[in-house]
């Protein structure tokens, strides 16, 4: 299911807000169009993860089938609390402004502010403190893809060695998309990684446009059919979320991309109570106060719904 149809009305919540809130928040976090998101109940939830009934065998007749057990492992995850308070002073009352539009006006940049503090967390969350496990804590070792040792570059140019690096590259990128079980949903890179896809693999992209859930059109790349998610910058505005700073081996200028399937409690998955809520407080001392708030755990279900490319040094 998608956040909004998660995002229910509770006891003191207010839906206009709500709606208002959504809108904002997923204008900033793209990567949760994609994402699919499931209902829990409680603090934590336990689950199977890569549960797998290997089918299909061969008979003779008058002869049964040999039995067939699946594997079952478990895990747990405990849902985390992100949000923050908005405080509108009083006073704008009094210096001729209208309360319920500044107010309005706070909310949608704070939310689109969570959206990306929201992305950071599900990529770059440690899980120390109260801070999500974000998926480069979650991807298996199995599931990282290296450019080499110490990475490598993805230059532009049409020398014969430029032109054989960005096929390397390329051949990477096929591999970090076919090693997600099922093929990937999303991949997601920064800005400078989409412009240099952009420009050595132009004839791979195509350029779709789509109404999200309220009713705003979108336009995204897709590389062979798969969307391409700009992860974007973090809630400061400036730092990216996928940085071209990471170390592999000896460079410190490297960045990654990641392939990702989503599914409902399964693949990868998020789980939520009662999603995004946004709560009118009222007049406390000399503001008025509005809380936003969203429960949310990432739930690796299957291993191979997740990939990393590491080592890309443009």
């Amino acid at each position: 299911m998608k956040l909004q149809q998660l995002s229910t009305q509770t006891a003191s919540s207010t839906p206009e807000l709500r709606s208002l809130a959504l809108s904002a928040f997923e204008s900033e976090a793209p990567l949760f169009r994609y994402a699919e998101w499931y209902k829990m109940t409680g603090n934590a939830d336990t689950f199977t993860t890569n549960a797998t009934a290997f089918g299909g065998q061969t008979r003779t007749v008058n002869n049964d089938y040999s039995p067939v057990t699946s594997s079952v492992n478990e895990t747990t995850v405990s849902l985390k609390i992100l949000g923050d308070v908005i405080r509108t002073d009083q006073a704008f009352e009094r210096r001729g402004f209208t309360t319920t539009s500044e107010r309005a006006r706070q909310l949608e940049s704070f939310s689109r502010s969570l959206g990306r503090f929201c992305t950071d967390q599900f990529i770059n969350g440690d899980g120390s403190g109260s801070t999500l496990v974000g998926i480069k804590e979650l991807i298996p070792s199995g599931q990282i893809i290296s450019m080499g040792t110490n990475g490598d570059t993805v230059p532009l140019g049409n020398s014969d060695s430029n032109k054989q690096k960005q096929q390397t590259f390329l051949e990477k990128l096929d591999e970090l998309i076919g090693s997600v079980y099922g093929n990937a949903s999303v991949i997601v890179m920064n800005y400078k990684m989409i412009a240099r896809l952009r420009a050595i693999a132009r004839e791979y992209i195509s350029v779709q446009t789509v109404n999200d859930a309220f009713g705003s059109q979108q336009v995204f790349d897709s590389y062979m059919g798969i969307p391409i998610v700009s992860s974007g910058v973090a809630k400061d505005g400036v730092s990216q979320v996928i940085t071209n700073a990471e170390t592999v081996g000896t460079n410190a200028d490297c960045t990654s991309i990641y392939a990702i399937r989503f599914g409902e409690k399964e693949n990868l998955s998020i789980a939520t109570n009662t999603g995004l809520q946004v709560y009118d407080r009222g007049i406390v001392g000399v503001h008025y106060v509005t809380t936003v708030e969203l429960d949310a755990a990432i739930a690796l279900v299957h291993s191979k719904s997740i990939a990393q490319l590491e080592g890309i040094r443009l």
